[in-house]
């Protein structure tokens, strides 16, 4: 009896051993599939203004706000937004690809003005030109950064920019405990790590490992193996729903505009957008300069708790895209920023460890969160075609630098003035709150998202009502089934387009193998050559189902390739 419960025993370690095992394996398989380290080279330009203004790596004894009274702070903060303001309209018709070699020169000034500048005792011109130096040439990387994530697939920049966030953390366990001529050296390395990732992402692009889209031959040849020539000036209906994105003329087909993104809503999203960002970080900026160097709760247990959790977050934004797959949602993710602004805002005029790191936890969490949001969104709006990675990136990271500037000075002026009382600092608080207040009126909505095709919504197949999703087409199923039926039936009348022939095609295909009305509807996408992350936007589905529904289709019809696929409409 004794020995039968050992043996229990051990077979039960063994398979929870086994389970343990497994469950690692999938998790590190995930993980290793979704990550790639040097797409995560924008962290290294987020550490590096972390590791510059909020430690005492670069200035010895002064961190934090204190900073904010330099010459070369200021010229540095006047310097990035200039840089993202002119570029973004000086390159808003340049393909960033041929002007590769400006990114190397950003870094270089990036790391030059800040090693001078932590290394020697500069006069205070020198000091003014170093900040220049380091403010243009992080305002370059950021540029270049915005125009890779842009030809990248959208899962997986949607996963890495929330976990660049993990450079920073890494930072935050070691900067701000050197100073002097190794800190110098680390902070000034910052931006030539992140010159290497984007080299290296750079040489995933030009190899077509992990692009967005197909090449413009590759789309081609899909477009015609199905028999999908058309006119520009046709526009039918399959067009409208498959081929938006796309302008055809002849036998070639391009993407450089997105009919369903019209110039004047994508402009009205993006002021939209920097409006809220400028507000934010307005806010962000004015805790930034009347907080201490150091908060108390820091200062007590000495490491930058608000730091790492603001990073940690970021993380776990990045782990939560990995194993649950939803869409960025932008005005969810900013209504849930935006209480912690305020808390952090109305936590400023009181002192203690409490508030203060309420204050500063607060702030740095909604900062990780909107730098993620930002980087994501204006990515996004580059990637729909109405305006160049440059214009929408340097329009909206150039609002966001202002509003730093801009709340920085105010918050420096309001601590100058404030009472032994501290009306002052309440004043300050409660003007910003107002003004963010507004701002947040104007935050877009999924309404405006969709409008410029950008879709930000969970998997709908359960909204589909008694399950009608998944009936098969024989049985009935969604609006685009039914074309499709409609068109197989005109089939027989020998009244066909292209576009109904592929969609006669595509019933056919899908009556023979049994397919569900979402399945069907998913293949008409496959048909036409688009991509997974392109069906999720069009549909509005997570990854993991539209991955799902393209498994099924696959073991349907018998077929083990995008190729084999395609083949069976070119017979």
């Amino acid at each position: 009896m004794r020995f039968g419960n050992v043996k229990g025993l051990a077979s039960f370690s063994l398979f929870a051993m086994e389970g343990c095992v497994l469950a690692i394996s999938d998790f590190v398989s995930k993980v290793e599939g979704s990550v790639r380290p040097r797409h995560l080279g924008l962290g290294f330009v987020w550490a590096w203004i972390y590791c510059s203004f909020s430690t005492s790596a670069l200035f010895a004894g002064r961190a934090g706000s204190s900073i904010n009274a330099d010459s070369s702070w200021f010229a540095s903060a006047v310097a990035v937004v200039g840089c993202f303001f002119v570029f973004a309209l000086a390159w808003r018709r340049v393909d960033m690809s041929r002007i590769r070699p400006a990114a190397f020169v950003g870094a270089v000034l990036m790391a030059a003005g800040t090693f001078f500048l932590g290394a020697f005792d500069l006069p205070a011109w020198a000091g003014t030109l170093c900040g220049v130096s380091s403010g243009i040439g992080s305002g370059l990387l950021v540029l270049f950064w915005g125009d890779a994530y842009s030809r990248l697939e959208t899962e997986r920049v949607e996963i890495a920019v929330p976990a660049a966030s993990g450079v920073m953390l890494a930072c935050a366990f070691v900067f701000p405990y050197i100073q002097g001529l190794p800190g110098a050296c680390g902070v000034s390395s910052l931006p030539i790590l992140s010159m290497v990732c984007l080299y290296l992402t750079w040489n995933d692009i030009d190899a077509g490992r992990f692009v967005e889209r197909p090449s413009e031959g590759e789309t081609m040849r899909a477009e015609v193996r199905v028999g999908l020539c058309m006119s520009a000036a046709r526009g039918s209906d399959a067009s409208r729903r498959y081929g938006h994105g796309m302008r055809f003329s002849g036998m070639c087909a391009r993407r450089d505009e997105n009919p369903q993104a019209p110039q004047g809503k994508a402009l009205a999203f993006l002021v939209r957008i920097s409006v809220v960002l400028f507000a934010a970080y307005m806010a962000i900026g004015v805790a930034s300069a009347t907080g201490g160097a150091t908060d108390a709760f820091q200062a007590a247990y000495g490491f930058d708790a608000a730091t790492m959790l603001g990073s940690v977050c970021g993380v776990c934004l990045a782990f939560w895209f990995i194993f649950f797959s939803p869409r960025v949602n932008v005005p969810a993710l900013l209504r849930w920023v935006a209480p912690l602004i305020i808390i952090g805002l109305a936590a400023i005029p009181f002192s203690g460890m409490a508030p203060e790191f309420v204050a500063s936890a607060t702030m740095s969490v909604a900062d990780t969160v909107l730098q993620i949001i930002a980087f994501l969104s204006l990515v996004n709006l580059a990637r729909a075609g109405v305006f160049s990675p440059a214009f929408a990136i340097g329009v909206g990271q150039g609002m966001i630098q202002l509003g730093v500037l801009v709340g920085n000075l105010a918050g420096k002026w309001s601590a100058l003035s404030t009472t032994s009382s501290g009306y002052g600092l309440w004043e300050t608080s409660l003007v910003v709150i107002c003004v963010f207040s507004i701002a947040m009126a104007l935050a877009p909505s999924d309404r405006n998202m969709g409008g410029i095709g950008l879709r930000y919504a969970g998997d709908l197949d359960d909204a589909d009502p008694m399950g009608a999703g998944e009936l098969p087409v024989s049985q009935g199923g969604s609006a685009a089934s039914g074309r499709a039926l409609r068109a197989f039936e005109a089939e027989d009348n020998g009244l066909l387009t292209q576009e109904e022939s592929l969609d006669g095609m595509v019933a056919r295909i899908a009556v023979e193998g049994g397919l569900s009305a979402r399945e069907t509807e998913v293949l008409g996408y496959l048909a036409r050559g688009r991509s997974q992350p392109y069906i999720r936007d069009a549909l509005v589905l997570s990854k993991n189902t539209v991955a799902s529904h393209v498994k099924h289709i696959y073991q349907k019809l018998n077929v083990h390739s995008r190729q084999e696929l395609l083949d069976l409409f070119a017979d």
